[in-house]
Order: C-alpha cells, then sequence, then structure tokens
C-alpha cells in the first residue's frame, strides 16, 4: 500500500489514524520501510497509552497541557524549527519536540484517551488546540487565550488580518493531513529533498485538489524527470485553468517528448 492510499484510507478512520498515515512522509525522499513503521508505530501506541495513565481520568484542557508540559513532553522543537523530524509524530511522542501541529496532535490523542476531546485549529501561522469553548497555544502554559490575543497574533502575522470566526474552525482529517503534508514539503524543499517535497506534495494535491499544488508538482516532477508524471499534471491544469490551456497543453507535449 503507497502513501496515499494509506492516507486515503485513514481519512475515513480518525484524525490519528490520517496523522500517523502522512508521518510516513517525514523520511528522506518521503519513504519508510514498512516493517519499521508498523515497530515506530507499535512505541509510539505505548508511549501514548503511558501518557494517558501520567494526565488521568477526564481531565480539563489546561489539565491536560500542564500535566504534558511538567512531565517534559511538550517542549518547542529543538535545533532547526522546520525540520522534518518535528512533524514526524514518532519521534514527536518519543522526545515531546515538534512543531505547534505535532504537539497539538499529540495532546488531542491523549486526550481522546483520557475522555478529553481536543479540536486541531488551523489559526492563520500556528496551529492552535481547543476544547472547553476555549483556545489554547501548544507552546504556553495551560492559559486559555482571549480575543485580544488572538488577534494580536494576527497583527504580527500581518498587521490588515481581523479576526474571523471562520479562522478557529476545528479543522478534519482532510485538514490536518494538508497542513502536515504543507510542512513536510517546506521541510525537504529547505533541504533540496525534492523526491520527498513531491511525496508530500503529491498527497496534499490527492486530498485538496488544489490548483497551485499542481502546478508544483508539474514543476518537480519535470526537475525530478518524471516526464509522464509532468505531462498528466498539464493536461489536467489545461482543464481547470482554460486561461492558459494552450500553454499547458504545449508542456505536456514536451514533457512526453523528454522522455525518449
Amino acid at each position: 500500500m503507497t502513501v496515499l492510499d494509506a492516507v486515503r484510507s485513514a481519512v475515513d478512520d480518525s484524525i490519528e489514524a490520517t496523522a500517523f498515515a502522512v508521518s510516513r512522509l517525514a523520511g528522506p525522499g518521503g519513504r519508510v520501510d514498512p516493517a519499521a513503521d508498523v515497530e515506530r508505530r507499535a512505541a509510539s501506541e505505548a508511549r501514548l497509552n503511558e501518557l494517558a495513565e501520567l494526565v488521568g481520568p477526564d481531565p480539563t484542557i489546561p489539565d491536560l497541557l500542564r500535566c504534558l508540559g511538567m512531565s517534559g513532553q511538550l517542549d518547542p522543537p529543538e535545533g532547526e524549527y522546520h525540520s522534518a523530524r518535528n512533524t514526524c509524530l514518532h519521534r514527536v511522542i518519543a522526545t515531546g519536540s515538534g512543531l505547534p501541529m505535532s504537539l497539538t496532535l499529540v495532546a488531542g490523542f491523549v486526550g481522546t484517551r483520557v475522555g478529553r476531546p481536543v479540536d486541531v485549529i488551523g489559526f492563520p501561522g500556528h496551529v492552535l488546540m481547543g476544547g472547553d469553548g476555549s483556545f489554547y497555544d501548544p507552546f504556553g502554559d495551560g492559559t486559555a487565550l482571549a480575543g485580544s490575543d488572538l488577534q494580536a497574533h494576527l497583527h504580527r502575522l500581518d498587521h490588515d488580518l481581523t479576526l474571523d470566526p471562520r479562522m478557529l474552525t476545528p479543522l478534519d482529517a482532510v485538514g490536518v493531513a494538508a497542513r502536515m503534508t504543507a510542512n513536510l514539503r517546506a521541510a525537504h524543499l529547505r533541504v533540496g529533498d525534492l523526491p520527498g517535497a513531491f511525496a508530500a506534495l503529491d498527497v496534499r494535491h490527492a486530498l485538496t485538489g488544489d490548483p497551485m499544488s499542481l502546478r508544483e508538482l508539474a514543476a518537480l516532477a519535470t526537475r525530478l524527470g518524471r516526464h509522464d508524471r509532468a505531462a498528466a499534471c498539464h493536461e489536467l491544469l489545461a482543464e481547470i485553468d482554460p486561461g492558459r490551456a494552450d500553454d499547458h497543453r504545449r508542456r505536456a507535449i514536451q514533457a512526453r517528448r523528454s522522455r525518449n
């Protein structure tokens, strides 16, 4: 089963299953040994169960965050912030170090085990935790964020942004996969791992149908010498971007010629 097949299957199961499936893309080239993946998943499950026992039953969201934080499990990532390792859930669970997205997911996995659901909030520029009618920073101390805190963050991101309730909508499994693959794409590109970036982008586009992802897939496929795939991307772009259809068809023909 390919990673894409695994993610598609997991999306119909749960956010946890989806996130672990996407984590397989964190390895160099977006690949992982299947046997090693089974072993890592078992170790992660065991650690999550240990953390659930530590937290105890039915905590509040602040209790959950504080308990995990005091146990040294929710620390900002060390070293390069955008490294793919900070999106690899197996490593994040083992070390307690990861991106806000990863830490929120881990807190949610533990919360599910102790009867305290946690939402993943795809806030602009910084994933938040949601639950109990409030919002929390996974790098914070468990204090609920006020509206002014959220607006202040938006101003740091872009002075023209104004808080919109839609920014606080919980992500579903597809949304989680899209955010994780965006992080992995950027991480792999940062170190020049084009096959890894292609694998992450391929999953992202298959789930979301984002035209921008398709354009980048075509460009990466060309750079990687995957000319049939580049041609297929341009043929699809010709259908969804009629204003540039002739250009896309020309690029498709060039790509198919290049394979010879």
